[in-house]
């Protein structure tokens, strides 16, 4: 169906093609939502107080 709709296939006889929901998204004009980047990641800040012990053991 992917090469149909880029064009590099083109219909030669009456065929039976199944539908993703890819497919079917760009038949009907409608793309699927932006899924958020995997890899990515967010750090969420401290709100207690930290003490110099904590702060040499974290920078190593």
């Amino acid at each position: 169906m992917k090469d149909i709709l880029s064009k590099k296939k083109k219909f030669t006889d009456i065929e039976t093609i199944s539908l993703t929901e890819g497919c079917s998204a760009v038949l009907t004009n409608k793309l699927p939502p932006k899924l958020k980047d995997p890899r990515s990641f967010t750090v969420t800040p401290q709100t207690r107080p930290i003490s110099f012990d904590q702060i040499w053991y974290a920078t190593g």
